[in-house]
């Protein structure tokens, strides 16, 4: 019998634009929350011209990288994040943000 694969309970939207020298660090941040929390990541890229892709490709193959031929501003980008969402809970997160530790944890206690 095959195992259902539980959605995730939190999704976080980060939406990028020439970020590489702040993706990596935001990323790391996410990943290094030491709650046990069911999450996923949805990078929603706005036509990059520098590494930024490469960057998230490179070290954060689990992130759901969605990449738009042109510039779609920052609301449109969000929106696309959050469709694509499956969790019950949506965090949108800037590129130059860092979390401290719990920071997911409580977030989520927030918003239910």
């Amino acid at each position: 019998m095959k195992e259902e694969k539980k959605e995730p309970e939190l999704s976080i939207v980060i939406v990028t634009w020439n970020s590489e020298e702040v993706i990596k660090d935001c990323l790391d941040s996410v990943y290094s929350q030491k709650d046990d929390l069911d999450f996923e990541v949805s990078v929603v890229d706005n036509d990059s011209y520098d590494d930024t892709k490469k960057i998230i490709r490179e070290n954060f193959p689990q992130v759901d990288l969605i990449t738009n031929k042109e510039n779609s501003g920052y609301s449109i980008a969000n929106n696309q994040g959050v469709e694509k969402s499956k969790g019950e809970f949506v965090l949108l997160l800037n590129p130059d943000v860092k979390l401290i530790s719990g920071f997911l944890l409580k977030s989520l206690d927030f918003m239910k």
